[in-house]
């Protein structure tokens, strides 16, 4: 007869459908003799979880389902980790329903735990009570994405409207599969559903996330949340324009400092924001030359200690305005390249240099050729513009497309949706041989009311390509792999 006991202890007991609901699981030795037995290391797969649904219906999980999700390569350990319990002592291991079990209808859920570590060194935990009520997601917001995310999770904002009001969440997708959720926490409860603006990472993994949002007035609040789900003191920023929204994405570099750079709705007018972790924010006014293009048509990146925007004016042009990250005002700004044709999209990533093998800042433009029906994909260097390069994709009927997301993978492959005049979303993969009409389960055709956004998978996987999150059926945020691979 086993001489151990397992005890199931769930964070909270109600949890909306695909949000996170911690638990932990201790062993405890009650015999009168030390034990030694296998730890409750993931890799030895010695824990599991059922959830029994009050129809009787059973989902099976554990550690093992876990691992996979993480798209990673986990084999079992051919010598696993052992530790030796004094009678009375225990130990315990952290865990989280979503990742061991997957998303869970709503309803109600009896779950209950094992350890199995050999013959007669196994325990069956007590019986705990779920309760998962509906989702109902009104606003999708994607996070930052770009090359050198190998490791950090992509990040989204949902909006969910609880009974009480608007709720913020965080929505974590592991990096090596985005198609599976590592978290999803509450963030804040919000007065209105506008975007919220999600920071990319300025190291990897990261460490902090922030997040930039208005919920009227003349301020923008900036919340940070640790990657454990512990939420800092929000923080508010007084602005001149109430409607200034992001270009691009809000940064955090490894001090947890929030660099972001604003436009006012009729782009005429800017502002830059540093952060501090501590201290009184600062707020840098700038006029962007040319005036800032709609949404697609500019971009932002932190690289190291610059600051770097770049923005579409009058169709063709592309304007650039690096700052030094401790500097007291913005940079001037100066035309990156004339193009020839129509600027639809417009993103700075930074990306080895093939010639030295050194990060630098590089802009991908897309532009369209209206007369011949063609994209043009223009690769320009920001500190040596005389290098550019150009590619071009013949493409019938895609005079009318616009973008509405982008992502780039680690070797500097980027993946596009897109709408045309059909309201249709497509995907346009890197060789931009072909869009694809994109339908989900309970959208046929897909349409921006989904509210979609694009990620890329990290190259660490063992088949990186692009992943689309949306809102599906009102009730869920749904996440599947885009037609096509390398």
């Amino acid at each position: 007869m086993s001489s151990l006991s397992l005890t199931l202890s769930l964070a909270k007991a109600a949890v909306i459908r695909g949000e996170t609901a911690r638990f932990t699981l201790t062993l405890t030795n009650t015999g009168g003799a030390p034990v030694d037995l296998r730890d409750l290391n993931p890799r030895n797969e010695t824990l599991s979880i059922v959830a029994v649904a009050e129809s009787g219906s059973v989902v099976k999980g554990g550690q093992h389902r876990m691992l996979a999700g993480e798209g990673g390569s986990h084999p079992h350990e051919r010598q696993p980790g052992m530790i030796t319990l004094a009678p009375g002592q225990s130990t315990a291991e952290p865990g989280d329903v979503l990742a061991w079990l997957g998303e869970l209808a709503p309803g109600r859920y009896t779950l209950r735990a094992a350890y199995n570590g050999g013959p007669v060194k196994n325990a069956q935990s007590n019986e705990e009570t779920l309760l998962v009520v509906p989702a109902r997601p009104v606003g999708l917001f994607s996070g930052g994405d770009g090359a050198r995310l190998r490791l950090t999770a992509r990040e989204a904002v949902m909006m969910h409207e609880a009974p009480e009001g608007l709720a913020m969440y965080r929505l974590r997708f592991e990096a090596r599969r985005p198609t599976t959720a590592r978290d999803c926490v509450p963030v804040a409860m919000r007065a209105t559903s506008t975007p919220a603006w999600t920071s990319w990472a300025h190291t990897d993994p990261a460490k902090i996330t922030a997040f930039l949002y208005h919920d009227g007035g003349a301020a923008m609040t900036l919340l940070r949340l640790s990657q454990a789900g512990e939420a800092m003191p929000p923080v508010e920023i007084p602005l001149d324009d109430p409607t200034a929204v992001c270009v691009g994405w809000p940064y955090c570099d490894e001090a947890g400092t929030v660099f972001a750079c604003l436009r006012s709705l009729d782009g005429e007018n800017g502002a830059i924001i540093r952060a501090p972790l501590a201290g009184t924010p600062t707020v840098m006014p700038w006029t962007p030359m040319g005036g800032i293009g709609p949404v697609c048509h500019a971009t932002c990146t932190l690289m190291e200690d610059t600051l770097i925007a770049a923005w579409a004016v009058d169709e063709t042009r592309v304007m650039v305005m690096s700052m030094d990250r401790s500097a007291d005002e913005p940079g001037p700004a100066r035309e990156l390249i004339a193009c020839k044709h129509r600027v639809i999209h417009v993103r700075v990533d930074e990306i080895e240099d093939e010639s030295t093998g050194d990060p630098a800042p590089v802009a991908t433009v897309l532009c369209h050729d209206d007369h011949l029906d063609r994209f043009h994909r223009l690769r320009v260097p920001v500190r040596t513009p005389d290098k550019v390069t150009q590619e071009v994709f013949d493409v019938p009927g895609s005079g009318f497309y616009s973008v509405v997301g982008s992502a780039m993978m680690t070797g500097g492959e980027v993946g596009y949706l897109m709408v045309g005049q059909d309201k249709r979303v497509r995907f346009a993969p890197p060789d931009m041989t072909k869009t694809v009409a994109l339908d989900a389960e309970h959208a046929k055709p897909m349409t921006m009311a989904s509210q979609p956004m694009i990620m890329a998978v990290s190259q660490d996987a063992s088949n990186p390509w692009f992943v689309a999150a949306f809102i599906s059926g009102g009730d869920t945020v749904e996440r599947v792999r885009l037609p096509g691979s390398f």
